[in-house]
């Protein structure tokens, strides 16, 4: 946890972080299996400074091009926003992995291409690792950019960079071609060497066989899910990760309620507090 020392130029709270060691990649493979990670996105370094103490893993998603500015997709996003926010993030953090979203536009066009904005996200930002999205098609990506050290989480499933192919925003899995596409994109970037792999908008069913269906060995990645529905015991990933701007409305939904306690407090921990409405301001 953190205390609070007064800045005196600005006069505001500003927390001091404990000493200690920020966690890693590997650190947090290590703990796969031993008890639910706590993930959340920030785009702030006063927001990192609030979720810190809290989390395991922060992730400068490229959501924030919704969530920040206003922007109808993710697909307006730069490389230069992220790279901005993310080391505002690593600012503002000490404890957690702080991973950072290739924007739409920055990898795909080949693994050279992949691994020099990834090189650039870590330079610029102090980030621990990367995020792209992609199954099959970018298992060649992934592996290039593992070999040559950088840390890679995957993304299958619902992918929010594909929404014009896509169509829309919408649940993935539950045909079973669907299905089966899923299990085959986490089974590629997995065996490519991504350390974590996100399954976003997967429904209960391909949630439940995703883990097994990769064929591989249970500890090779963590699996995370960006859930947006309960999901009772969190079967089949290893914790949700959620924004943080909807995470606030979530504490808000008595359906959740029993879920984020359950979630969050067998961390221990406790909850990071978010006030319901601006404060009177003296008259």
């Amino acid at each position: 946890m953190s205390t609070y020392t007064i800045d005196t130029a600005t006069s505001r709270a500003t927390p001091t972080p404990a000493p200690g060691k920020r966690l890693t990649a590997p650190g947090l493979l290590a703990r796969k299996g031993k008890e639910p990670i706590v993930a959340l996105t920030a785009y702030t370094m006063r927001m990192a400074q609030l979720l810190d103490p809290h989390c395991d893993f922060l992730l400068v998603g490229d959501s924030l091009g919704q969530v920040i500015y206003g922007l109808p997709s993710t697909i307006p996003v730069s490389l230069d926003m992220m790279c901005a926010h993310g080391a505002a993030v690593v600012r503002g953090s000490w404890h957690a992995l702080v991973a950072v979203d290739m924007p739409f536009g920055s990898y795909e066009e080949s693994p050279e291409q992949a691994f020099r904005s990834a090189a650039r996200v870590l330079k610029e930002t102090g980030a621990a690792a990367v995020k792209l999205e992609g199954g099959e098609a970018m298992a060649a990506t992934v592996a290039f950019l593992t070999a040559r050290g950088i840390p890679v989480i995957g993304h299958v499933g619902l992918t929010p960079q594909a929404v014009n192919a896509l169509g829309g925003y919408r649940a993935r899995g539950k045909g079973d071609a669907e299905a089966a596409k899923v299990l085959a994109d986490a089974r590629a970037v997995s065996e490519a060497g991504c350390f974590a792999l996100v399954v976003e908008g997967g429904t209960g069913g391909g949630g439940g066989r995703g883990h097994e269906g990769c064929g591989l060995p249970d500890d090779r990645h963590r699996r995370l899910g960006v859930v947006r529905r309960p999901d009772p015991g969190h079967r089949g990933h290893d914790g949700p990760v959620r924004a943080h701007a909807t995470f606030r409305e979530a504490l808000r939904r008595s359906r959740l309620r029993n879920q984020r306690r359950r979630f969050l407090l067998c961390r221990g921990r406790q909850e990071p507090r978010f006030p319901d409405r601006r404060p009177d301001l003296p008259e």
